[in-house]
Parts: C-alpha cells; structure tokens; sequence
C-alpha cells in the first residue's frame, strides 16, 4: 500500500500518494479523474488509516537545491544515457530530506549503487537534472556488479579484485577515498586506518 511506503517520504506538487480506493484525500492533497490522489505542496505525508484519509502536512524550512550546486548522488536506475539518483548531500552539507535527480548524457558504465559526484543544470518543479560531464565530477565510489566488493582503482580503470571484472568509468581524482568521501557528506572523518582500504 502506498502510505507505508511513502510515510518518511518528502513529497512534490505532483507526487502520487495513492488511490482513492485507499485514502481520502484531505488537506495538501487533490483527486485525479483517474482516482489517483496526488500531492498539491511541499511536505510530509500523512496516512489516518483509521479513518482512511491522506493528507500532506506543509515542511518549513526546507533545505533547497539551487543550479550550479555539486551534490552527491546515488545511482538508483540506470539505464542507456539515463540515470535516475538519489541526493545524499550538496555542497559538503549532508541533506536532511530527500531529493532526487536524473542524470542526462549518463556514461553507460554507470550502475546501480554508484556513488557520484555532480552538478545540479536544470531544476523543473522539483525535479532535478545534473550531469557529471565536467572536470572534476564523476564516480567517487562504485562496487562490483556482480560480487558486491568494492572497486579498486588501477592503471587501466576500475577493477574487482575478487572477480577480475574489469569497468571503464568517468572517475574523480580521490575516487575510493573514504574520508573525503565523507568530507563531501558533511561527517566526520574517520581513521585512516579504516580508510586505507579504499584504494
């Protein structure tokens, strides 16, 4: 069902909520003639399923993205020239909601689960494009998609030691360093020790 999933989620005018069948919409939220409800604001969902209604509660303050931010994604879908990310982090800055954003012209080495740094071009009604086609922007962490192990970095591009699998990749210049990673996440850093790992 639609509200369980959705409950944490910070919604956009737009968003698909659930299905009149479901909820009822109520307060921040309007009905389709397709009977799907949708959001009309900005803000948190909220389900009463005892009374079978949904409304969206207005979020202040909200923690905006602007063009020529460098956030850190996380590739969620990748398809050819296409990638659908989540926003983990803007300008250093750990973000507090979640954003998502669509990378345009995506290299087609890219999947599911790497992290990546870029730069926000365009923004549509809450709807972000960046693109990592620029110096200094591109995969910062990316693991095997076949084992799940990390990817080192060598002379002829990114490889998985355990599996020998071989990836060609737009990477940056500190890729797999753990702690500027977290630099970039807003966190503390951690022990080089732990780090060293990282390649």
């Amino acid at each position: 069902m639609s509200g369980p999933e959705n409950r944490r989620r910070l919604v956009l005018p737009g968003d698909r909520l659930c299905v009149i069948e479901e909820f009822l919409p109520k307060s921040g939220t309007r009905v389709l003639p397709t009977g799907d409800v949708i959001s009309t604001t900005i803000g948190q969902p909220e389900y009463n399923h005892k009374k079978h209604e949904v409304s969206v509660k207005s979020v202040k303050n909200i923690e905006k993205l602007k063009i020529g931010d460098i956030v850190l994604c996380e590739v969620q879908d990748a398809q050819e020239k296409l990638a659908g990310c989540l926003i983990l982090a803007k300008n250093g800055k750990k973000l507090k909601n979640e954003w998502s954003c669509v990378i345009i012209q995506a290299p087609p080495t890219l999947t599911v689960g790497d992290l990546v740094l870029a730069r926000i071009i365009e923004e549509v009604s809450g709807t972000y494009t960046v693109t990592i086609n620029e110096r200094g922007l591109g995969v910062v962490l990316a693991f095997c998609d076949k084992c799940g192990s990390q990817l080192r970095h060598g002379r002829s591009g990114l490889f998985c030691s355990r599996c020998r699998k071989t990836y060609r990749k737009k990477v940056v210049p500190y890729y797999g360093n753990i702690n500027k990673i977290v630099d970039i996440l807003g966190l503390q850093s951690i022990p080089t020790s732990v780090s060293s790992n990282g390649g």
